[in-house]
């Protein structure tokens, strides 16, 4: 997360009026964090925004956060799956940042 991300993180409020987050468009009950542009959002929407990648899917290439990449237990062995396209085939981002080659048997 950036440091600004950070610093709102103290600022985080119940609000006292039905205020609504600029990024999922939902009523904001608690949590509220007012942006210094003025726009309110839910922590956890702004926390997601800013989250990094932590896995890759190597069948759709797509860069997956850990919540976007569950963890799954297929005959008692933990893997992580594709909250995209639903695949297995689920390395580390630090794999694929480093050029590793994934090869499928």
């Amino acid at each position: 997360m950036s440091g600004g991300i950070v610093r709102l993180k103290d600022q985080i409020s119940r609000p006292t009026k039905i205020r609504t987050c600029s990024d999922c468009g939902n009523p904001i009950l608690r949590n509220n964090v007012r942006t210094p542009d003025g726009l309110d959002h839910h922590w956890g929407c702004l926390k997601k925004d800013h989250a990094q990648p932590a896995f890759v899917c190597c069948d759709c290439a797509t860069p997956l956060t850990r919540a976007q990449a569950p963890k799954l237990f297929v005959s008692g062995i933990m893997s992580r799956g594709c909250g995209v396209c639903g695949s297995t085939n689920v390395r580390p981002y630090a794999e694929h940042a480093q050029g590793f080659e994934v090869v499928r048997s």
